[in-house]
């Protein structure tokens, strides 16, 4: 169906079955009056976390209605979930998860939220370049737009401003609103998004037209019911107080401690600022499947590039060849750490120094011996992971590069191995800089056999 993967995108937070037979939900209250604050105050990075709480476990269930020839049939899904995570290029992405299976992943990076694919009906969608939802320097009135060659497809973002708006939550006064417009050949699309500060999206309004005619195919109506943040049960308004206290706790902080994690991840090979990139061709070879290749360019700001004959195989480039660039990009400790408090969690009999950050989402861990940070583990939903190295070598500036680790993925829930991979990598020397040319993995699950994905990449070059 044509308007697939429109409809997944749109519906990225909210997503609907059928016309149900509800009560009509709460309309938009008019604009609230004008207020001193600029756009500044309300979208720098520092304010903008506070409109998009990314924390694995929470949850938002909305009270909606449909109409239209699209509205389709069966049981409506109401809640969505933060469940997982993926990394997309240098960036953590998370994955919102609704109880019937499809997903949606989003980046939200220095201010920028991006969405990058979904997943609906057991059919994957990419957006590439990513459809930009908010950034950090928008101001009202400005558009933001981004097309996608492929589906030719334009992507239209707005901030309207500030407005008041009532749920069945409460009435919320002061909602970021933005608007998402979309043109493409087959249909056109108007979605509205109600942010409330320490809550996230407490409204929704879509619209979806054929290009034709300009009739409306699909109507939706959605407002926010009660959720579930940070551990909190929201059931009325009164209630988000209760989640700011519990947000405004701090737990104190062993600045020693803190001094001996970061020069741990100095420690850590990565690329510097005078960097420029470099490119090649890869093929990626996983078993039992047909061999993906193509060519790639990676730029000086990191980004990843892939040429390759289909949608599939581009992205499955990009993901292996970003992996890489995720564990060489420098980022300075303090900018990536100004919020984060870490504590010491234990000390082992082998003398391995355990450092945690209470309140990091994903739940991180590290293992420090003899000055270099030998483990780390993550907490990705109902998975969790731990990284461990076996094999690094140190270059010229006396910094290590791993060549060889082990990932082992463990249930939440009660422990259990869920699968073990085992990762060898190999470098060249490029311009002073080692850059990767080949990835071997071979993983391993209880009651499977043994798979291997193998990334070979040739003739690297400068860009």
């Amino acid at each position: 169906m044509a308007w697939a993967g429109v409809l997944v995108l749109a519906l990225g937070v909210v997503r609907t079955a059928r016309a149900d037979a509800q009560p009509a939900p709460s309309s938009p209250a008019p604009p609230a009056a004008p207020t001193a604050r600029r756009a500044t105050d309300l979208v720098g990075p520092a304010n903008w976390d506070r409109y998009f709480p990314f924390r694995l476990g929470d949850s938002w269930t909305y009270n909606w209605r449909t109409s239209g020839p699209l509205a389709g049939q069966g049981t409506p899904v109401r809640t969505r979930m933060f469940d997982g995570t993926s990394f997309i290029g240098d960036a953590v992405g998370y994955k919102l998860v609704s109880d019937d299976g499809a997903y949606h992943l989003y980046t939200y990076e220095r201010g920028t939220l991006a969405i990058h694919s979904s997943s609906e009906a057991g059919r994957l969608f990419y957006y590439d370049p990513p459809v930009i939802v908010a950034w950090p320097d928008m101001r009202q009135g400005e558009p933001r737009v981004v097309t996608q060659p492929d589906a030719a497809r334009t992507w239209t973002t707005t901030f309207l401003g500030l407005q008041a708006i009532e749920v069945p939550l409460g009435r919320f006064p002061e909602a970021l609103v933005v608007s998402v417009e979309m043109r493409g050949p087959d249909f056109t699309s108007s979605a509205t998004h109600y942010f409330a500060p320490d809550v996230g999206l407490v409204a929704y309004r879509y619209e979806l037209r054929d290009a034709g005619s300009q009739q409306v195919q699909l109507d939706v109506s959605a407002d926010l019911a009660l959720a579930r943040l940070a551990g909190i049960t929201l059931t009325r308004l009164e209630d988000v107080a209760t989640l700011r206290a519990a947000a405004a706790s701090v737990v104190a902080e062993d600045r020693d401690l803190r001094d001996t994690l970061k020069r741990a991840l100095a420690r850590r090979y990565t690329w510097d600022a005078a960097f420029r990139g470099f490119k090649g061709e890869a093929q990626l070879v996983e078993a039992g499947r047909p061999a993906v290749r193509g060519s790639f360019t990676v730029g000086p700001d990191l980004s990843v590039k892939v040429e390759a004959p289909d949608a599939a195989s581009r992205a499955a480039l990009a993901n292996e060849i970003s992996s890489f660039v995720t564990l060489r990009k420098d980022v300075p400790f303090d900018l990536a750490y100004a919020d984060t408090t870490f504590v010491k969690s234990a000390t082992k009999p082998d003398g391995v120094l355990v450092v945690t950050a209470p309140n990091d989402p994903l739940g991180t861990t590290y293992a420090i011996r003899d000055g270099r940070i030998v483990e780390v583990s993550r907490s990705l939903g109902r998975v969790s992971y731990l990284a461990r190295d076996r094999s690094t070598v140190p270059t010229d500036d006396g910094r290590d590069l791993t060549l060889e680790y082990d990932l082992i993925y463990r249930s939440t829930a009660d422990g259990a191995e869920i699968a073990v991979e085992r990762t060898r990598d190999s470098y060249t020397k490029l311009g002073g800089y080692w850059v990767p040319v080949s990835r071997r993995i071979e993983r391993s699950a209880p009651g499977q056999a043994q798979t291997t994905r193998e990334l070979v990449i040739a003739n690297v070059a400068a860009p």
